[in-house]
């Protein structure tokens, strides 16, 4: 998570849900972040909420993995939420596409950065089972992207966790530029997150400057992919 998304994080992300999790209904409407889909399969419980198709709660045999957030909240730092035509940030909107200048409406105008895409609070269509979710959402053409680009999200169950599949369609008479990026939180439970240990079996980190955009990368220090304790 970068500082700029977690400067609008009001703490950790809903360890006190309002009412309780998971919630009473399989679909429940009375939410900033749209209808909430909420998943049952054996000891595994998940929740999707309508808006940005955000897995905002997965809970497995009792221990919370994704920690859920109170349901009168909108989404802290974009936690969970599906990024797409671009994750991260295009720096002042600008773009080169395939020799055509572009820009995108600035919606990150503290660092003044086009950033995570163009669905982040759009209403998905929904349709789901007791263990599966589909959410759809269509990118229409727009200041700075003429392309138009049918998605899909889904979200299945299986006995130890949760499978997400995501498809993009492009309908637009030419080849269209886009990336899927997806921004989730996870948990073990009331853990102590400063307690945990972390393993990334990476080679290549980017570097990225004071507005949270990439500059180059570097190499992995060896110490991630042996394990660094997040608290040291």
């Amino acid at each position: 998570m970068s500082e700029a998304d977690r400067s609008i994080l009001p703490g950790p992300p809903g360890r006190v849900p309002t009412r309780g999790w998971p919630y009473d209904d399989e679909v429940s409407t009375a939410s900033p972040t749209g209808a909430q889909i909420t998943l049952h399969r054996g000891d595994v419980t998940a929740q999707i909420a309508q808006v940005g198709a955000s897995l905002r709660a997965l809970r497995v045999g009792g221990v919370d993995v994704v920690p859920p957030y109170p349901l009168d909240q909108p989404t802290p730092a974009c936690s969970g939420v599906v990024l797409t035509p671009w994750p991260n940030r295009v720096r002042d909107g600008k773009w080169d596409d395939g020799g055509t200048s572009r820009t995108l409406a600035i919606t990150e105008p503290k660092l003044h950065n086009a950033s995570h895409g163009l669905l982040r609070f759009t209403a998905y269509e929904v349709s789901h089972t007791d263990a599966e979710a589909v959410l759809r959402a269509t990118i229409v053409p727009q200041t700075g992207y003429p392309y138009l680009i049918e998605t899909s999200a889904t979200y299945t169950l299986t006995p130890d966790g949760i499978e997400v599949t995501h498809t993009l369609t492009n309908r637009s008479v030419s080849s269209a530029p886009v990336a899927l990026g997806t921004h989730p939180f996870v948990t073990i439970g009331d853990v102590d997150p400063h307690d945990l240990v972390l393993r990334v079996p990476a080679e290549t980190a980017f570097v990225t400057d004071e507005r949270m955009l990439p500059t180059g990368t570097r190499p992995v220090d060896s110490a991630l992919r042996d394990g660094v304790r997040l608290g040291r």
